[in-house]
């Protein structure tokens, strides 16, 4: 069995945040297992000086499957940000401690990401930025020199069909140094590219994503630390975190 993990969305249509626990990036699995996660789970909206906590609600939907929405206050721009301590994981090689984050922030221009950022208390967090929303054509938004991981040359916001955008992670508040996989996926929930960076790559790359809709990215870190959850002890924690961007902006 594939691994599962939480993702979160926006739809703008009902001014909500959807939740779903599964395989397939923003595809709702089965009810019982978002039982399993959702009294585990808390999300919160920020922006400036403000910061609420939100209610998840269960939502029971067909063939046994069931989402978590969440109403949203506040107007864009807002962070929107999701954890769950999961708990021991004690079927890898090791007992790791499993924590979830998931985000889905809403911006109105590309700097705006600045202040999601500053507003952000994840303790893993991918993002996907796109320089060219609304016919803009900003700045790298954290893109510096070419790297070998990116999957489109610099200054381009359509590669091979596909829009670019820029992926940033960020490891306790700050772009971390050590190597990861970053995967995208497309809005049927299945993976649509992956990418190595390496610690000098410091969590910035820029990715393809599909030419509309909504897309997904995952990025994983195993903590080499030690402790005791719930009085199970563990030896590493195993954080994962994923995001979602609708594309908004002109066909190419």
């Amino acid at each position: 069995a594939r691994a599962h993990f939480i993702w979160l969305r926006r739809d703008a249509s009902t001014r909500k945040g959807i939740a779903t626990f599964g395989e397939l990036a923003g595809v709702p699995g089965a009810d019982e297992l978002l039982a399993l996660v959702e009294k585990k789970t808390s999300v919160l909206t920020a922006w400036g000086n403000a910061s609420v906590p939100l209610t998840l609600s269960h939502k029971k939907l067909d063939q046994g499957r069931a989402q978590l929405e969440i109403a949203l206050p506040l107007e864009p721009p807002f962070l929107l940000e999701l954890r769950c301590v999961f708990g021991i994981f004690s079927h890898g090689p090791v007992p790791s401690l499993l924590k979830y984050y998931a985000s889905a922030d809403a911006v109105t221009m590309p700097n705006d990401w600045f202040g999601v950022q500053d507003v952000a208390t994840a303790q893993l967090e991918v993002t996907l930025r796109d320089p060219y929303m609304g016919g803009a054509d900003s700045a790298s938004l954290g893109a510096r020199a070419s790297k070998s991981a990116d999957q489109c040359p610099r200054g381009q916001a359509w590669y091979q069909g596909d829009a670019c955008v820029v992926a940033v992670v960020r490891y306790k508040q700050a772009l971390p140094s050590f190597a990861m996989k970053l995967t995208t996926f497309a809005a049927n929930g299945s993976a649509y590219g992956v990418t190595s960076l390496s610690p000098s790559d410091r969590g910035v790359v820029i990715v393809k994503l599909p030419p509309s809709g909504i897309s997904y990215a995952s990025v994983n870190y195993r903590e080499l630390r030690s402790g005791t959850f719930e009085g199970k002890p563990y030896q590493l924690i195993d954080h994962w975190a994923t995001t979602s961007l609708l594309l908004q902006r002109a066909p190419s």
